[in-house]
């Protein structure tokens, strides 16, 4: 099963700074873009995006995966 998730939904709710959290990642803004506009998050970002939140990881991934599904496939 493939999920795409609504991030710019998910960056809209939580006040993210897309550009902040790019660098945080360690990313380009024009990737990070590429993936939010594709609706997927790479494994590698969830540690990352979750540290920057001040979450834990399953605690993102819960939250993605109950309230931003924009499709299942």
């Amino acid at each position: 099963m493939i999920i795409t998730f609504d991030l710019h939904k998910f960056s809209k709710k939580n006040k993210i700074n897309k550009s902040k959290l790019a660098r945080k990642i360690g990313v380009s803004p024009q990737l990070l873009q590429h993936h939010f506009n594709k609706g997927d998050v790479p494994f590698s970002y969830i540690i990352n995006i979750a540290d920057f939140l001040q979450i834990n990881p399953e605690e993102l991934c819960l939250k993605l995966l109950k309230n931003y599904i924009k499709k299942k496939l």
